[in-house]
């Protein structure tokens, strides 16, 4: 991961994005969820007894492994950083 990468992956991690690898029928694709981080990757939990809902979003590609979906984690970091900043 080169310097830009790491700041990009920074940023979402800083900016409550929950970025990861997800196996789905023998494949795998990535996944992201905003308020992934403070949620611990849960689909609803509860602050102070109100419901807050971070939805898992899919992405269209998939990959036959592990290691091909990886390669393009930095590449979701620098969409997200620059679509959000």
């Amino acid at each position: 991961m080169n310097h830009n990468s790491y700041s990009d992956a920074k940023w979402c991690l800083e900016h409550d994005y929950q970025v990861y690898i997800k196996p789905i029928d023998g494949q795998f694709c990535i996944a992201i969820r905003r308020g992934g981080v403070s949620s611990e990757g849960k689909d609803r939990y509860f602050v102070n007894g109100v419901e807050i809902s971070t939805p898992e979003i899919l992405g269209s590609m998939r990959y036959k492994t592990v290691e091909k979906a990886t390669e393009k984690i930095p590449e979701v970091y620098k969409y997200l950083k620059e679509r959000h900043k």
